[in-house]
């Protein structure tokens, strides 16, 4: 059972789902129709504590309660943990304490999600919208897009993050997608061993999370934590065969102690891009890309909205997945796909 905004036709082949329109609002409202069940979050409810709180009081929560939201996502207190744990931590400025705008931070919403509303922090930046809303300032570095899953203090894997590609029509710092697993070096490895454990001992993390991070001359500099469910989780079931979603509820019943991962010797790369409309566009019917999938491999296509949606510039359209048993592979077996979906699509609409 399913609460969702957009209610895609493959998520209502495998649950029951209400549509809402005011989110995160009318979560509680359309929860009242449900039976009684555990219930999990994904997408950015971790910026919406209080409703965590409320539905917690109706239901048993399978993820981290409403405190440890509010301290997780809290970029200072990230910092401070990193910073007393002796890991790479970026430097965070409060709104009221605005740093120089000269280009060597990035202005970001505290309740953002996706990479939406973040800027370089420079003269252009001075109307921002993002300035209108709850803000902070974090030191940019450059380099490569990372995510790690954690299942409490055990790192599962590591992929990297497709961000501002030009190519699916996403927004400068837009999170587009991921591929992987990718392979670590010793060091690597246990660096992020030791944020994953100083972040779960600090917040007392429960289950799935992700950590977004960049990589820069041999270190890693966590950006942020995603304190549920990631969008790169995905990646891994296809790439293993194994359930993140099961690993995520046995960790609550059973705790992470009894859990065994079972990781193939030779697991294949997989992917996803998540492409956006590049003008307002009118869906064609996408469903029967799906038929051209193996039982073993990821879908051709998902998150496939209804048949003549409505999509307006710039929003996400549906995402593309694909798998190969090599990085540029499957790298390439997704571009291949993204064009094809890119070419389905139908004219832009008036």
């Amino acid at each position: 059972m399913c609460i969702d905004l957009f209610a895609d036709d493959d998520l209502k082949q495998i649950a029951e789902v209400i549509r809402i329109e005011d989110y995160p609002a009318e979560i509680l409202i359309a929860e009242t129709s449900f039976p009684p069940a555990p219930f999990l979050y994904t997408g950015g409810l971790e910026n919406h504590p209080p409703v965590v709180a409320e539905l917690s009081k109706r239901r048993q929560l399978l993820g981290n309660n409403a405190e440890t939201l509010t301290a997780v996502r809290n970029p200072q207190l990230l910092a401070d943990c990193l910073q007393d744990a002796g890991l790479p931590a970026l430097e965070v400025h409060h709104s009221k304490n605005p740093p120089a705008a000269d280009g060597s931070w990035l202005l970001k919403p505290t309740n953002g999600a996706g990479g939406n509303g973040i800027e370089v922090w420079n003269d252009a930046a001075g109307n921002s919208p993002t300035l209108q809303k709850p803000h902070y300032f974090q030191r940019f570095v450059a380099g490569d897009s990372y995510s790690a899953l954690f299942l409490e203090t055990r790192l599962l894997g590591v992929t990297k993050q497709f961000v501002g590609l030009a190519t699916v029509h996403a927004g400068p710092f837009s999170y587009c997608g991921s591929v992987g697993p990718i392979e670590l070096s010793e060091t690597q490895t246990s660096q992020l061993n030791n944020v994953g454990a100083a972040v779960t001992k600090r917040f007392g993390l429960k289950g799935l999370f992700g950590i977004d991070f960049i990589s820069s001359n041999e270190y890693f500099w966590p950006t942020e934590i995603n304190p549920r469910y990631p969008a790169s989780a995905e990646v891994f079931d296809f790439a293993w065969g194994i359930s993140t979603i099961g690993l995520h509820c046995r960790a609550f019943d059973e705790g992470i102690e009894k859990i065994t991962i079972p990781i193939p010797d030779t697991p294949k790369f997989v992917g996803k891009q998540i492409l956006f409309a590049a003008d307002n566009v009118t869906i064609p019917d996408l469903n029967h890309l799906k038929s051209n999938t193996k039982s073993n491999e990821p879908p051709f296509v998902a998150d496939i909205p209804a048949t003549g949606t409505k999509i307006e510039k710039a929003h996400p359209v549906c995402t593309i997945l694909a798998s190969g048993k090599t990085l540029e592979a499957c790298q390439q077996q997704l571009e291949n796909r993204r064009d094809l979906v890119t070419s389905l699509i139908a004219e832009p609409s008036s």
